[in-house]
């Protein structure tokens, strides 16, 4: 091996170099795999000299010590069923399985029967009065117990059983078993001296076989319950049970051969047993265990990952800090221009102390009060830069706070840019409000030039053209009207004059001014005289009830028109009804857009804009008077304005009904 002693290997490649660590090499490679293969063969003859050294001794036992094979039997088994109770009892939480619950309860008590058993055996004396008879009375009442128990267990397959029930049961039947035999002597005799078996004791064991075979038969039809291993050990556990009861209705004494047969089948029926409990009780429920483990751990890895590759292109960090604040995990940090080896760290020793001061703060109140907060900051980050920062608490699971988990996303190119927009539509605003007398000025030097060309036109044709452009002018001027309305609002440059105001002055000023175009339309326009005194901008009140009116009337084609009022708890609500053409439910969040309007994909003129609605939105926001609607498809609507009432003033009749608006849309 190029010089190297027989007893090392290299650990690279199969080339040995002085610089290249060695390694013991193991036996089985030195010698070529000779010992491998005799450490195959003792492996596999163990197990085998295990079993022979056995035999022999249970053979040497029962021809020369009969009780001491005896009771070293009973006690094997006593141990087993003791094992069993305690590994189904004590793993019951994680395999969740009723059928070994039940097994471990009633090997509880069988194993306690099992122990009185060996101890009033023939030739122990531990017992007073006790023989062959009460200890055969003792072993028929431990596998009556035995084996009812199995056959019943078989009802618990895949459903939990109940922890206090089982030995609520099992005590009372086991300890008056018990007493029947040791205190009351009421239990029927089993074995006569001189005699051997009795009737009873053969029968019972025939009935104990019977109630195995029915253990059986309910575990065939329940074979999808188990798995392949389990199925055979249940299996070969019955069967040695039945060959052992067979065994023990055969034998005359209590030291012969049947009786021996018998004991080594049960010692060999508790073992599979144990094997039964413990396949299910520990290995698979372990195995499955680690399997689930195993699953959630890949699992969260590809979360994780996901989490990353998601994150990782986005200006967004995420982490965590214990209760001291001190950054227990973090990823993206870079967002935030924080160290790598943030973890341990806390704000005071990334940010400067202004920026520490106002994190700790907000970090601080989230951990006091249990909520969680989100704010927008501005931190130092190579250039001072804004960030969204949402900040939760951490609980346990016992629901204790334990630290915070947040996110900070870098905003500042988006609050620049809405920064920008902002000031460019502020702009905007301030230059047509500026501009809105000398953008009026050329509508009305139109009209004039208008007039004075119309004066002067003789042909129909020359007069048509007149017309046609003096609708052009009036469609071109509406919409520059409810712009410069529009910008005007939103430049701030309207300010409410608020002044105690007569609703029905209101009211019947604009009823007044569509009256005529509602008697063209065909529609019956009624208004109802109000009492009310409220607090508002009459100018600004007046146009959003035109406005209102206005669209009321656009949009009905047929019935009338409604403007009344309904009184509330301390304010006026003024309604516009109409039986026009309703407003689609999905169409209810837009209608106060601009430029939207329902039915008009043409835009004709004639219909409108769509601004007043958007009009009537922004004049309501700017008084603070609410505004809402209801409306039915096909029926019409009704909209309305709350404003505050400031008094009532004393006059006959006037308030509005239901039954008005009722008769306007029945119409």
């Amino acid at each position: 091996m190029n010089g190297f002693p027989p007893s090392y290997v290299c650990i690279e490649g199969g080339e040995c170099a002085r610089d290249k660590t060695i390694i013991p090499a193991p036996m089985n490679i030195v010698m070529g795999g000779q010992t491998s293969a005799f450490a195959d063969q003792v492996r596999t003859t163990i197990p085998y000299a295990i079993a022979a050294a056995t035999t022999g001794l249970v053979l040497w036992l029962v021809k020369d010590n009969y009780i001491l094979f005896h009771t070293a039997a009973e006690l094997f088994s006593v141990s087993v069923a003791f094992g069993i109770f305690f590994i189904a009892w004590n793993t019951r939480r994680f395999s969740n399985n009723g059928f070994l619950v039940w097994i471990g309860s009633i090997y509880l008590y069988v194993g306690i029967i099992d122990l009185l058993h060996a101890l009033a055996y023939q030739g122990m004396h531990i017992l007073p009065d006790a023989g062959a008879n009460t200890a055969t009375q003792l072993w028929i009442v431990a596998r009556y117990l035995e084996a009812g128990g199995l056959a019943w267990a078989f009802r618990y397959i895949d459903r939990p059983a109940p922890d206090g029930s089982i030995h609520l049961l099992l005590a009372p039947l086991s300890l008056a078993a018990i007493a029947s035999i040791l205190v009351y002597d009421v239990f029927p005799d089993c074995y006569i001296e001189g005699r051997g078996l009795t009737p009873f004791k053969i029968a019972s064991e025939f009935v104990v076989i019977a109630v195995l075979l029915v253990a059986a038969i309910v575990l065939t039809l329940n074979r999808h319950a188990f798995g392949t291993r389990e199925r055979i050990l249940l299996f070969a556990m019955l069967a040695t049970k039945i060959l052992s009861e067979l065994a023990f209705t055969a034998y005359g004494n209590v030291f012969d051969g049947a009786n021996a047969a018998g004991h080594v089948l049960k010692i060999t029926a508790f073992y599979l047993t144990y094997l039964v409990v413990i396949r299910g009780a520990l290995t698979d429920p372990y195995h499955s265990l680690f399997r689930n483990l195993q699953a959630a751990r890949n699992m969260y890895e590809q979360s994780e990952e996901r989490f990353r590759m998601a994150i990782r292109p986005a200006p967004i960090a995420v982490f965590s800090q214990d209760a001291s604040l001190r950054y227990s995990w973090a990823y993206n940090s870079r967002v935030m221009a924080v160290p790598d080896g943030i973890i341990g760290m806390t704000d005071a020793e990334v940010f400067s102390s202004t920026d520490a001061r106002l994190l700790a703060r907000i970090k601080k109140q989230v951990l006091a009060t249990g909520n969680g907060i989100r704010r927008e900051v501005q931190l130092e980050v190579k250039e001072r830069s804004i960030f969204d920062l949402t900040i939760e608490p951490l609980r346990s699971r016992t629901g204790n706070i334990v630290g915070i988990i947040g996110t900070a996303i870098d905003v500042s190119e988006l609050t620049r840019a809405r920064i920008r927009a902002e000031q460019a539509n502020q702009s905007k605003s301030r230059f047509l409000a500026a501009a809105s007398h000398d953008l009026r000025q050329p509508f009305q030097a139109m009209r004039l030039f208008h007039h004075l060309l119309s004066s002067r036109l003789t042909s129909p044709q020359q007069t048509e053209v007149a017309t046609r452009m003096a609708e052009a002018m009036d469609a071109g001027e509406s919409l520059l009207n409810a712009l410069l309305d529009i910008s005007t609002l939103e430049a701030g440059k309207v300010e409410p004059n608020l002044a105690n105001v007569k609703v029905s002055e209101i009211i019947g000023r604009v009823a007044r001014e569509v009256e005529p175009q509602a008697a063209e339309k065909g529609l019956s326009l009624r208004w109802v005289d109000c009492r009310a005194i409220v607090r508002s901008d009459p100018v600004l009140l007046t146009r959003m009830i035109r406005n209102l009116a206005t669209n009321a009337l656009r949009y009905t084609e047929r019935g009338g028109i409604l403007i009344g009022c309904r009184r509330l708890q301390g304010s006026l609500r003024i309604e516009v009804w109409d039986t026009g053409c309703g407003i689609p439910k999905d169409k209810l969040d837009f209608i106060f857009e601009d430029f939207f309007q329902i039915g008009n994909l043409e835009r004709d003129r004639s219909r409108g804009l769509g601004l007043g609605l958007s009009i009537v939105i922004r004049l309501a926001d700017l008084l603070n008077h609410p505004v809402s609607v209801r409306s039915q498809e096909g029926r019409g609507s009704v909209f309305c304005i709350e404003v505050p009432v400031f008094a009532w003033r004393p006059i006959a009749g006037g308030h509005m009904s239901p039954g008005i608006a009722t008769e306007v849309f029945d119409r």
